[in-house]
């Protein structure tokens, strides 16, 4: 039987938390799930590690080339067999209610949204040592509903706290594996341009900042912001054209 929640975590040498991460999503009070980690030619023996987790619920895919975290984000979901789709990262940790609560919120926005919607949260900041650093984002920042437009001003989507129908993700194709850096910025755009996103506004993800996150080279990720921006402009541009 196939499990409710597919769980996809990428992980490029992220031993000292790798751990953790798939900890979190094990012991989440919703259970019926699965847990894909793509280990993405990783060389500090994460490999061994994720060896040892006793759980039937964990598979774990190893990739001999490194294919960024959009490339093993997409090989994960050809093996997804859930019917939603969540995306964990391989040095954060989620609230043990994190699902339970957006299953909830989900139900809730299907009641009253006659299309199909996608779920995310509020996250908090820790340090390398799990202290708190506050909020990611301002609460007033992030939207409900239609959000394209709120979008395109800034990303206040944290990738870890989606839950997404895994069918709308492999209805636009997944993940821009072109993309090193806002690879899941210019997916929640695509995705806001067909449907509405709602917020459990409450911090659900323990997002962590260190020395060695993708996060922590600002130029890199404020270019693949321009990038996303770059692309879904494009496209905009492509259908007025087709008009």
């Amino acid at each position: 039987m196939s499990p409710l929640v597919s769980v996809i975590i990428p992980t490029y040498n992220c031993r000292k938390y790798v751990l953790s991460a798939v900890d979190s999503v094990l012991r989440q009070s919703m259970p019926d799930l699965e847990v894909i980690v793509v280990d993405d030619a990783s060389t500090d023996g994460t490999a061994a590690l994720l060896a040892d987790v006793d759980d039937d619920r964990l598979t774990v895919i190893r990739s001999d080339v490194n294919l960024g975290p959009a490339g093993a984000r997409n090989l994960a979901l050809t093996h997804a067999g859930g019917a939603f789709v969540a995306f964990q990262d391989s040095d954060d940790i989620w609230v043990s209610t994190k699902l339970e609560k957006q299953i909830c919120e989900y139900e809730s926005a299907k009641s009253r949204d006659s299309t199909e919607v996608v779920i995310y949260s509020s996250a908090e900041i820790i340090d390398e040592d799990g202290r708190s650093l506050g909020n990611l984002w301002d609460p007033s920042f992030q939207k409900q509903g239609d959000i394209f437009q709120a979008l395109l001003v800034r990303n206040f989507v944290p990738c870890q706290s989606v839950l997404v129908k895994r069918l709308l993700i492999q209805e636009v194709g997944g993940f821009e594996a072109s993309m090193r850096y806002a690879e899941d910025y210019l997916l929640w755009l695509t995705l806001a341009r067909r449907y509405r996103f709602y917020c459990v506004f409450e911090p659900l993800v323990r997002y962590r900042v260190h020395s060695g996150s993708l996060t922590s080279a600002r130029f890199p990720m404020r270019a693949g912001h321009v990038e996303a921006l770059r692309r879904i402009g494009g496209e905009l541009n492509d259908r007025r054209e087709r008009r």
